[in-house]
């Protein structure tokens, strides 16, 4: 192999030491060949055993699960001793390379091994390391003569970590969370509408404070699963989720249990300082606004689940945020965090709980209260009524009184037309003025800034107008940062951007703390949220005005640099809530001369945007956005052409929601434009078929079938262009089945062969894409659905033939089986007809076969359990419950080691099936009495092994004496019993009741 003068640069060097300390190299490594590989690479470049063994150990170990508390000191570490030896860092660096092209384990090491045989494995992503070689031949032994005593360096380090982390495991974590306090200082009106406030009273919430003690639940009734529980509560800006939070751990906490809200910015502190945290009592951790940190987020959760049943006490976790729909969401909640979600009402919240308005019931009083010394007329109580549906209008409700009326405003709405009601008649104004203006909205918060500018923060600026705009700024940076931190240095950091003018040489720390709090030197951002994001657009209009466009942009590319991800939530945010006044101020329209650095905070804010907003909005902000990135050479910024493509992707998935068709062709011939540029071709490819499956979710329930040709055409353009790309297939496999239902129930039956043939030649092209085979199981589940509603057997027959195929063809995937077991579910709860009873018999059958292939998967045996339930009713109506005994006893003898989620389950189908019996009034055999028996001696073993919540438990008890009541010579019926009570579960006989 050739010999390279390249070196990695410190940019590749720190993010592979992140990519190791991340774990993305731990688990490439988990292969023994590539471990012997690396091993004699590392002998090779001079590491001789034991040495080289050490160096795998001490870059490799950062990555382990039990070490991520040390992250950024090893990641520090990690970056010095690569950046001192190259040439291990180019090893690392062709190995993380390869990682992050192959999600497939056995893809990732056939190519390494492929490369190790100096075989071509394609282009790479880092781009530093696109021409290295690794150089045997020309290293010498005086490269590497530091090797040996820089490695014992690294591993004294990474011991020395590790004892500091030990040493902090044992601070209490809570002590860096916020107690949450009430606000006592109500000087401005920010300060009396925001959460913290005492100043206005705590109404009409009692439905979800009821929620949340059911969500805490009783201490004494949890056990290992229900030991960490979370519970996301969403709603718009401004609806009180935080207030809501705040109100029920002040104040409605059962006695027992701690209460407190993570900081944001102690989250990564608080995830270091203590990795094995133990609650001292039942504890509910609030985290606001998760979407500013999802990566250190979703490392408690995961933490909390995978230790829960090390637990000594229940631990709680209320998530609130904006909505569910972001990217943060899948990052935090997705995987195998769902199924710790909080159960209400059989059902589990998933997908968080949106929270209802506050009803006019109960927020007419506090407005009352609150202007009562000024005697308001019934007249003008209706114009602020009027004014606040103007200012947050809402979807049309049902009076009590059984009338049509708006729907209240949110709580914030409420408060602030409030605020500016009194300032009004306070200072002698009429209140009548608002309801002229055009914009009500910018009208009451332009007032409120007023008035708090005018009576508290120009007094403490001297008067000085030209003072007060330079800290307003200030203010405007850290809103929009989220909080900005070492202000004495916010005029150096803005002459980098030739914005100095715009803030203060030297800030006056008191005017700040007046305007906003400063803890430990982190200057807050204006609250509420909404008031903060007004003025930073205000703000924005302002230095448009003054300054012009590109220094309005400059300061939005401080702003991002400043604040990272929080600027760009912040942004996105902004947008959402004021989506005209964001589009007049065009700030997501980069600065004329940036590079490509600074370019994508700004495409990355597009990109959450176009999936939220309007078509028509989104399209107007992706012009200006796609005019920039041509003036700066779109073909010199391969990041910013992907997150246009992105941009694209998002706002196709939300032209059905608006019904908004007519803008397709232009994003088609904005990706006909992008992928003009061969060096990101592919990338861009797979972008528009995400794209084209978005557009496919929305075809058929907008019956805009005359889409579905061009939507055809295009992929089969992708798959010309780029025939080998499994990921462009697995999204025309996707469309595909998010076609599949709707041409099933609306009719379009003709282009059900379509469906087979596509999926057939993508099956044929990859035959061994487990990615394609479960879409097609999917697709085959939805056709199976809306053909079983009608009962038509021919199309049952067809599908499951196809179903059976995929089975063949991939029978030790766990994937294509869980959707074979929810497609037989599906046949089994639709079955009705005599004539499909066998197909019923052969799905239990075809169940039974896949949870005794998989026994430890507990989602393919809830599908056994759900198909037992469904069909339990109606065992009388058509066969005698008997030829069921087989498949009902094998269920309950496989479940051994059970979840509470299944074994509630297997209570309900015992229940199902006890009533059965109870109501035949059909003679019983003794083999249904052995049957009987035996099950109620399974499941009562069941609870004496895994102790269950209790109300299942007693559920249990309670049919268990119901039906010794029935059939008082089952001896097991009273064994059971006796050992539900022996674990802490006694229920009286039930009455006549």
């Amino acid at each position: 192999m050739s010999s390279s003068d390249h070196t990695p640069n410190e940019t590749t060097i720190q993010e592979l030491a992140k990519f190791i300390v991340d774990g993305g190299i731990k688990e490439a490594i988990a292969h023994d060949e590539i471990r012997a590989y690396c091993l004699n690479e590392l002998r090779d470049l001079g590491c001789v055993p034991p040495t080289n063994r050490l160096v795998l150990l001490a870059c490799v170990r950062a990555g382990a699960p039990a070490f991520q508390f040390a992250i950024k000191a090893l990641g520090t570490n990690l970056s010095d001793f690569l950046q001192r030896h190259p040439l291990i860092a180019r090893m690392f660096t062709r190995l993380a390379n390869l990682c992050s092209q192959h999600r497939r384990k056995d893809a990732l090491k056939e190519n390494y091994l492929a490369y190790m045989r100096g075989e071509e494995t394609g282009e790479f992503v880092l781009k530093d390391s696109d021409d290295y070689d690794f150089v045997r031949d020309a290293m010498t032994a005086e490269q590497l003569s530091t090797i040996e005593s820089s490695v014992s360096d690294l591993q004294a380090q990474l011991e020395r970590e590790i004892d500091r982390a030990i040493k902090a495991a044992q601070v209490d974590p809570l002590k860096l969370m916020d107690q949450w306090d009430e606000n006592p200082d109500v000087r401005t009106i920010s300060d009396r509408i925001r959460y913290d406030s005492k100043y206005y009273r705590f109404v009409g919430r009692e439905e979800e404070l009821e929620l949340l003690r059911w969500f805490l639940g009783e201490p004494v009734a949890w056990n290992d699963d229900m030991a960490f529980r979370w519970l996301l509560f969403t709603g718009a800006g401004g609806t009180g989720k935080t207030r809501l939070a705040m109100e029920f751990v002040r104040h409605h906490l059962p006695e027992g249990w701690i209460g407190c809200r993570v900081p944001m910015l102690e989250l990564e502190t608080i995830l270091q300082a203590a990795p094995m945290w133990q609650p001292s009592a039942p504890t509910l951790l609030v985290i606001d606004y998760p979407a500013q940190k999802p990566e250190q987020t979703k490392q408690l959760l995961e933490r909390l689940a995978r230790r829960s049943d090390e637990l000594l006490h229940p631990v709680r976790v209320l998530l609130l945020e904006r909505d569910a729909e972001d990217a943060w969401f899948d990052k935090v909640l997705g995987g195998s965090i769902k199924n710790r979600a909080f159960v209400w009402e059989g059902e589990r919240l998933s997908r968080g709980k949106l929270l209802k308005p506050v009803s006019w019931e109960a927020i007419l009083p506090v407005k009352q209260e609150a202007l009562a010394a000024h005697n308001l007329s019934i007249e003008q109580f209706n114009l602020l009524g009027n004014l606040m549906f103007r200012v947050d209008p809402r979807p049309m409700e049902r009076s009590p009184s059984g009338k049509d009326r708006p729907g209240a405003p949110r709580p914030l709405f409420v408060l602030a037309v409030t605020e500016w009601a009194k300032a009004r008649l306070d200072a002698g104004e009429s209140i009548d003025g608002a309801l002229e203006s055009s914009d009500a909205k910018r009208e009451v918060f332009t007032s409120l800034l007023k008035n708090d500018r005018d009576k508290f923060w120009r007094p403490m600026a001297g008067n000085d107008d030209a003072k007060l705009a330079e800290h307003e700024n200030m203010l405007a940076l850290a809103s929009f940062s989220l909080g900005l931190g070492q202000q004495s240095l916010v005029y150096q950091r803005a002459e980098e951007f030739g914005i100095q003018h715009l803030f203060p040489r030297h800030s006056d720390p008191d005017l700040l703390r007046g305007m906003s709090s400063v803890e430990e030197g982190l200057l807050a951002q204006l609250e509420p949220d909404l008031l903060g994001e007004f003025h930073v657009l205000t703000r924005l209009e302002e230095i448009n005005s003054e300054h012009g466009s590109d220094t309005m942009a400059r300061f939005c590319e401080l702003a991002y640099c400043e604040g990272g991800e929080d600027a760009m939530v912040f942004a996105a945010r902004c947008i959402r809530d004021f989506p005209l006044l964001s589009s007049e101020r065009g700030f997501l329209v980069p600065p004329k001369d940036c590079n490509e650095r600074s370019f994508l905070p700004f495409t990355g804010v597009m990109r959450e945007i176009a999936g939220h907003t309007h078509p028509s909005t989104a399209l107007a902000l992706i012009d200006a956005y796609k005019q920039r990135l041509s003036d700066l050479g779109a073909e010199d910024m391969p990041g910013a052409r992907l997150r246009f493509a992105e941009s694209l992707v998002n706002m196709a998935g939300k032209m059905g929601d608006f019904n908004e068709w007519e803008d397709l062709s232009r994003v088609y011939s904005w990706f006909d434009e992008l992928s003009q540029h061969a060096s990101d071709a592919e990338a861009i490819g797979e972008k528009e078929a995400t794209a084209l499956k978005n557009v496919a979710c929305d075809v058929g329930t907008q019956k805009r079938w005359a889409l579905v040709p061009e939507l055809l055409a295009r992929h089969d353009a992708l798959a010309a262009r780029f025939p080998e790309n499994e990921e462009i297939a697995a999204q025309e496999a996707k469309s595909l089945k998010n076609l599949s239902p709707d041409i099933q129930k609306q009719g379009q039956t003709e282009l059900r062969p379509m469906l087979f043939d596509r999926q057939d030649a993508l099956a044929e092209r990859f035959p061994d894409s487990e990615d394609i085979a479960v879409e097609a199981a999917m697709m085959h589940g939805n056709l199976l659905v809306a053909a079983g509603e009608d009962f038509r057997r021919d199309e049952l027959e067809v599908i499951l033939r196809r179903q059976a195929d995929i089975e063949a063809r991939f029978p030790d995937s766990e994937l294509v089986a869980l959707k074979d077991a929810e497609l037989q579910f599906a046949l089994i709860s639709l079955a009705g007809k005599p004539s499909t009873w066998d197909l019923v018999e052969a799905a239990f059958d075809r169940q039974k076969e896949l949870a005794s292939r998989f026994p430890e998967n507990g989602a393919i045996a809830t599908e056994e359990l759900k198909s037992l339930y469904n069909i339990s009713t109606r065992w009388h109506d058509h066969k005698p419950f008997a030829e069921f005994r087989t498949h009902w006893l094998e269920t309950v003898e496989r479940s051994g080691s059970i979840s509470v989620t299944r074994f509630a389950l297997l209570i309900s189908v015992f229940n199902r099936g006890a009533a059965t019996y109870i109501q035949s009034g059909t003679a019983l055999t003794s083999e249904d009495v052995d049957l009987l028996a035996h099950v109620c001696g399974s499941l009562a073993k069941l609870v004496e092994i895994h102790p269950q919540p209790e109300q299942t438990v007693r559920l249990l008890a309670h049919n268990m004496r119901y039906l010794k009541d029935e059939f008082s010579d089952l001896e097991s019926v009273g064994t059971a019993i006796e050992k539900c009570e022996s674990v802490g579960f006694y229920l009286d006989p039930p009455d006549n009741g």
